[in-house]
């Protein structure tokens, strides 16, 4: 299987919309493993961005959510906590 070339340039949004529009069930597969990757690399803000790009807000305020509870809990800058917390709520509203 080819990639599809907006994947290849990180054209998430156009490449979500091809997919739905010629039914391409396994975008949700290389979107998620995209993200994945990013994590795996310590760039969770990239995934979080990944996941913007793709219009998918759910994703992407579920992933800055945990990430200011991992913020909160190691007892740190509280400040960047109270700032990812209010993306994540900015995502849900976006849906």
């Amino acid at each position: 299987m080819v990639p599809d070339p907006q994947v290849l340039l990180n054209q998430w949004a156009r490449a979500v919309a091809l997919a739905e529009e010629f039914d391409f069930p396994q975008i949700e597969g290389l979107l998620a493993k995209q993200a994945a990757a990013l994590r795996a690399k310590g760039d969770a803000l990239g995934a979080v961005e990944l996941y913007r790009r793709a219009n998918k807000s759910t994703d992407a305020a579920r992933l800055l959510a945990g990430l200011a509870s991992e913020v909160a809990s190691r007892g740190g800058d509280f400040l960047r906590a109270k700032k990812l917390s209010v993306l994540a709520a900015l995502e849900v509203r976006e849906m």
